[in-house]
């Protein structure tokens, strides 16, 4: 098997805390939602190079409504 290193760099999250978020969405709700989309699109690369690269998650999560 070979050796792969996946990176998720906090750093490039610092811009997306929780209170700048609740900043933007109240000044206006676009650029909170562009702000969410941004990171979630960032997790969501990160993942998906994870899984590319050959990385198992075995983690199960709970979805309760």
């Amino acid at each position: 098997m070979r050796d792969c290193i996946v990176e998720f760099d906090l750093n490039v999250l610092k811009q997306f805390t929780l209170n700048k978020y609740i900043h933007a969405e109240r000044q206006n709700r676009y650029i909170g939602s562009k702000m969410k989309k941004q990171a979630t699109n960032y997790c969501q690369l990160v993942v998906q190079q994870a899984m590319v690269d050959g990385v198992r998650f075995s983690i199960r999560v709970a979805m309760y409504a």
